[in-house]
C-alpha cells in the first residue's frame, strides 16, 4: 500500500462524505507544520467514531500502527 493510494482513499471519502474530518497521519493538512505530531494523533484518534485501517506489509514493521490501533481500539473506536 503505498502513501498515493492512502491520499486517493482519503480524497474519495472528503468527496462522499462532505463535512467529515479525514486524518491520514502522513497528510501535511491532517498535521500542520509546526505541530506535535504525537498529539496531533492521539487528539485525532480520542475523536475518531470510525477507524479505517490501511496497512502496507512495511507499515506492519512500524510501532505506531500498533500504537494507533492499539489507542482506538481502547476507546471501542468501530474497524472498518
Amino acid at each position: 500500500m503505498t502513501l498515493r493510494f492512502a491520499r486517493v482513499v482519503q480524497e474519495h471519502l472528503r468527496d462522499a462524505f462532505p463535512g467529515i474530518r479525514v486524518f491520514r497521519s502522513s497528510d501535511a493538512e491532517s498535521i500542520p507544520t509546526g505541530s506535535v505530531q504525537f498529539t496531533e494523533i492521539t487528539d485525532a484518534l480520542g475523536q475518531a467514531r470510525f477507524v479505517l485501517c490501511l496497512v502496507s506489509p512495511e507499515a506492519t514493521q512500524r510501532p505506531w500502527v500498533a500504537f494507533e490501533m492499539g489507542f482506538a481500539a481502547a476507546r471501542g473506536v468501530t474497524f472498518r
